[in-house]
């Protein structure tokens, strides 16, 4: 069912992929939560295309919310943060985003050197 409600192009919204004919618009939060759950099947072409998305939207990402959920989803798929890619550091210093539990703990996640917390079931020993 996810992959049948990605929007065009790769990514996930909140809604349908079209509406009326008209392609929706994926955002950053959909499209990680979407990812982190099919992570059993990181070469399936939609992974592929979200994650090709994903990394083609880093740039624009300006809340630390979303910037930390794609770091945590980047790390996840064993995907580099490109060093143009903004920082969360940065929104930290502009906008003290800690007074956020949900926020800071995403940070925390993003920010942390382990990288298997969240492995593929398939990768994971008995």
């Amino acid at each position: 069912m996810l992959r049948d409600r990605m929007c065009p192009g790769g990514g996930w919204n909140c809604g349908n992929p079209r509406v009326y004919g008209v392609a929706g618009e994926p955002l950053v939060v959909p499209t990680v939560w979407a990812l982190l759950a099919l992570r059993d099947d990181p070469e399936e072409a939609e992974n592929a295309a979200s994650l090709a998305w994903l990394q083609n939207t880093l740039p624009a990402i300006s809340g630390p919310a979303s910037l930390a959920l794609a770091q945590v989803c980047l790390k996840t798929y064993r995907r580099e943060w490109p060093p143009e890619a903004p920082q969360l550091h940065d929104f930290f210093s502009r906008n003290e985003f800690l007074g956020s539990v949900q926020v800071a703990a995403w940070a925390c996640l993003a920010l942390g050197s382990a990288r298997n917390w969240l492995i593929p079931a398939a990768e994971e020993t008995p």
